[in-house]
Formats: C-alpha cells, structure tokens, sequence
C-alpha cells in the first residue's frame, strides 16, 4: 500500500497525535489542580517525630503525605487560607528543621516536538499489501531503532534478558493487555494518580516507552524477555513532580533494578519556591541508588544546552533566573540525549555536560528542515494502545495498537533495556549482581559515538549498544 501524505493529511494526523498525548479520548477526568499543594524539604532526611499527630490536631482538614525516608512533606489544602494557616504553623514550629518550601508544578504529559506547517506533499510505502494481517517481517524493517543497538537483533544471541530483572516504567501507565507487552508485565505496578488507581494508560506515551523496552510480538524490544512494571504518574493533562517522587522510591522499594523516566520539567534552582522540588527528586534518585536502582531519564525535547542553569533560563526567555531540567538534567541520572536514523544527534534534543548517552529517538526525516519534507520512515515505530486511535500507523495499513512518534522518551528506554540485559547476563554468568556504577561504565566504555555532529552539541559518551556491552561484561 502506498500512503499519500499531503500538507494538510499530514499536518492533522500528528497534530491528532499530539492531542492523544495530552486528552483522555476514552475517559473524561479531573484537572490536574497544584493549587494550595505544597512541598516541604528538611533539612535532614527525615521527617521530625510527632509531626504527623500535630497536623491531625491543628489541622483535620488538611491532606498531608510523609515521606520519612527522604524527610519530605507534602500538604494539599482545599483553599488558600488553610493552606496559608499550615504553612505559617509549620514555618513557625519547625523553622530551624526546615530547609525549604515549594509550590508543587506540575509536569506536563510528553509529547512531540512541535511540527511545522509546511509539511509538502510525499509518497511512502509501509504496507506491500491492503491486507489487514502484516507480517512480522514487515514490522521487523520499520524497527531500525532496535537493529541499531542490538546490531540487528544479534544481541538476542546473548541475552534477552528475564523477569528476575525488572524495569520500572515510570510514565502515563501502560496498556496491559498489549499482545506485545502482556506477558513481561510482572506486577500490576502501582498508580499514584489520585481517584485513578489502574494502571491503564489513557495517553499512549507509557505503552510507547514499554515496547522499546520489552516489546515481544510484532514488534520486538531491546530486551523482549524482561520484566517491566508500570507506575502511572501522568494523566491526560499532566501529573505532578511530588507523584514522581514517590514512583521512584516505590519502584526502588519493589526491587526495580532500572528505572526508567521519559519526562521531566523545568525548575528553578534560584525560587525558594522551586528548591525543595528539586531537593526532593535528588533524594529520591539518592534513595533509589542505595537501594541498587539505575536511574535513567530522558534529556528534553527543546534543543537546549543544560550545562549552565542561567543559559538554560535565557533559552527559554525567563532571564535572571537559574532552571535546571529535572530529572533528566541532574548528575544523579543516566540522561539520555536522541540521535536520528542517520546516527546524527538529533536538532530537537537537549544537549550538555549534563547527558551522558544517546540513542535512537527519530526525527521527522533529513528533508524536514530544508524543505518541510516529512519522511515517515525516519519516525519511531513503537506500541500504542489497543483502544487509542492510531492515526499515523493507522493511515499505512497498521493495525491499531502501533503508532510512530520521536523524542529523547523513546531514546531513554533503549538505555534503560541496555541496562537491564547487562544485570540479567551477569548474573547468569556470575550468579551475583553488578553495582550501578559498574552497570553505567560498560554502557559509557561501549557507547558508539558518532563520526559526525553537524550541531556541534556534546553528545555524552555516545550511543548506547547492546551487542558491545554484553561482550564486555566478561571483563568484569
């Protein structure tokens, strides 16, 4: 089948995409509301006694959530003036044990790089036949993202990976009757989002992130045999940074050997107002290394240097302030930049000192720039949900649970996959475990880089791959 894209077939099926990512088309919720929510750190990391009886007295009406592991507190009041009553109490009462407060921010639900209208019109073949059944060898030619870093699947030779290693899916949640997925989800994971308890994925970005992980099926992940375990911080319109918080420890808590999150936000090291939310990821991400957990984060999709926190203000047109990109811009985290089909780092991903690896993320297709050309081919193929509306895949003859998309959270999760075939291998042939820094060296030793940068952006160590890095791993 030959699929005609013209400027305006185009420029609606991704901007539809976009909307899936951000709008609930099976159900209708709530907004995400962070007014009169707050976020206090301490000063040390843990939570002063009795703190918990004292607002129970003072203030009943007032949510409150303990985090004593990490000493964080988290307040939701139900109007202004309560929530100016808490905290004036606790700045007073507890003012030489606290470090900082911050308004909760809310992070937005990833999605795609903004397109262009002036998209002309192409042909692109994705389907040899109007059949509605497609092969698996036809899926297999569209995944170059996963030949890339497996050395076309010669990786599976040596490790797959297994269910005693897991990955937790921090994300939008999954679809977890997926045909591709079902059978490595090992746990039913936990949702973090309020009066939503499943773990359904209502935005389709978890599913995507999931089958470059642990994809087997039509489509085939990076590590097809490994366990993977949802933990749903995101709805429709976005979720919160205190949810992530509490995902990352759980999932470390569970024994989630990698963590993977394809999300982020921009906080500002400089607002008071923002201190403790950044305080509160680096101790969770701290938190989840003592527990053995590998941390890996997307690096943003605005093409953006994160070195220096005051440039990266300016970037974005908030002069006079200090943002950092949290959590794929801290030290504390693998962050993970995108490269293109032609291994060239990719226009849209952030860049830095901060990223340490790259990998396939896509692009929309080497004539995009110069003449608004998109080339489907160059796009992401990854899992989507079953009941979502796949309007891209869908418009080539693929069946619904497939979509394309790109971004730095699709490349994220082939770092991630690495990750865990290298704990699996090692431990079938040590039967021990490796540490997290040794984990992140074999990825950095064995990450190809690339032969040409034409942003002249620091890429990190390189791109990840797997077939390198389970050769190493006899070295240690």
């Amino acid at each position: 089948m030959i699929m005609k894209i013209t400027i305006k077939r185009v420029l609606s099926i991704i901007l539809f995409l976009l909307c899936t990512f951000c709008f609930n088309t099976i159900v209708n919720a709530t907004a995400t509301d962070v007014k009169n929510t707050y976020v206090i750190a301490m000063k040390e990391e843990k939570v002063p006694p009795s703190i918990d009886k004292n607002l129970d007295t003072n203030f009943p009406n007032v949510n409150y959530e303990l985090m004593d592991s990490i000493g964080v507190i988290k307040i939701k009041a139900n109007n202004a003036t309560d929530t100016k009553n808490v905290l004036s109490y606790l700045k007073n009462e507890y003012q030489s044990e606290i470090e900082s407060i911050s308004q909760e921010k809310k992070i937005e639900t990833p999605n795609q790089t903004n397109i262009r209208e002036e998209i002309q019109e192409q042909d692109l073949s994705l389907s040899k036949s109007s059949n509605s059944v497609v092969s698996k060898s036809f899926f297999n030619q569209w995944q170059w993202n996963i030949n890339v870093v497996t050395h076309d699947k010669k990786s599976y030779d040596l490790q797959k990976g297994n269910h005693d290693v897991k990955v937790a899916i921090i994300d939008s949640g999954i679809d977890k009757n997926h045909p591709d997925l079902k059978e490595n989800i090992v746990s039913n994971g936990t949702s973090f989002v309020p009066n939503d308890k499943d773990i359904i994925d209502r935005t389709g970005h978890g599913t995507m992130v999931a089958g470059i992980i642990a994809g087997n099926g039509n489509l085939k992940g990076i590590a097809p045999n490994i366990g993977i375990v949802p933990y749903k911080v995101l709805k429709e319109d976005g979720g919160e940074s205190i949810w992530v918080v509490k995902a990352i420890m759980k999932a470390a808590d569970d024994g989630n050997e990698v963590i993977n999150l394809s999300l982020g936000s921009f906080l500002s090291s400089k607002d008071k107002e923002e201190k403790a939310l950044i305080k509160s990821y680096k101790r969770a991400i701290n938190y989840a290394h003592k527990k053995g957990s590998i941390v890996v984060s997307s690096a943003g999709n605005l093409g953006i240097d994160l070195t220096n926190p005051k440039q990266i203000s300016e970037d974005l047109g908030i002069p006079n302030d200090k943002k950092l990109y949290v959590p794929g811009g801290l030290d504390s985290v693998i962050s993970v930049g995108a490269v293109n089909k032609d291994k060239l780092f990719a226009s849209y991903s952030n860049y830095g000192r901060m990223l340490d690896l790259t990998a396939p993320g896509g692009d929309l297709g080497p004539l995009y720039d110069s003449e608004g050309i998109v080339d489907v081919r160059n796009l992401i193929l990854t899992t989507y949900p079953t009941y979502l509306p796949n309007p891209i895949a869908s418009s080539g003859n693929l069946p619904s649970g497939y979509e394309f998309s790109y971004g730095t959270s699709l490349a994220a999760p082939s770092v991630s996959a690495v990750a865990a075939i290298i704990l699996a291998e090692y431990r079938e042939e040590h039967a021990r475990g490796l540490s997290v820094k040794k984990v992140e060296n074999i990825m950095y030793k064995t990450a190809l880089s690339s032969d040409f940068n034409k942003y002249n952006r620091y890429m990190g160590k390189g791109s990840v791959d797997a077939y390198r890095a389970l050769e190493l791993i006899n070295e240690y």
